[in-house]
């Protein structure tokens, strides 16, 4: 059920930033569901039980390439969420490194170490589109400067 939320929410969000985000809202909301139709890939090939009782290699690949494209995104974007987008994927690409130096992560922990970060992705990428629309929106509304006087 969770997961059906999530996808619901990541569909509303990619929707949104595709109508009304600007190029770094775009490029985000395609990385998102990329990710999303990568790792139904991998389960199709490798299997469709995810563990977490020992790092999950091809889950650590999926974060650490959309780790890639998040930096990028951030290096070149004007916004500040995009730089809190890619430090929730740090949590993510960190966890499997965690899991793999210690055996006594609980499982659960890996696993919301490694789920959790994409529930803020989403909300970033909501929240970094209205704001975007915000600051369009103020830009609008301003007066233009009045004509220099010679």
């Amino acid at each position: 059920m969770r997961y059906l939320l999530q996808i619901a929410l990541t569909v509303l969000a990619v929707a949104y930033c595709w109508r009304r985000g600007g190029q770094p809202e775009r490029a985000a909301a395609a990385v998102i569901p990329a990710m999303y139709l990568l790792d139904l890939i991998y389960h199709v090939i490798w299997g469709q039980v995810t563990t977490y009782d020992r790092v999950n290699v091809g889950h650590l690949v999926l974060d650490i390439a959309a780790l890639f494209a998040f930096v990028l995104i951030a290096i070149r974007a004007n916004r500040w969420w995009t730089v809190w987008l890619a430090s929730a994927q740090v949590v993510a690409v960190v966890s499997h490194f965690l899991r793999g130096i210690t055996s006594a992560m609980h499982p659960w922990v890996y696993a919301a170490m490694t789920r959790g970060p994409s529930w803020l992705e989403i909300a970033l990428l909501f929240g970094g589109t209205a704001l975007y629309q915000h600051r369009r929106r103020a830009r609008a509304t301003r007066l233009p400067s009045s004509p220099a006087r010679f």
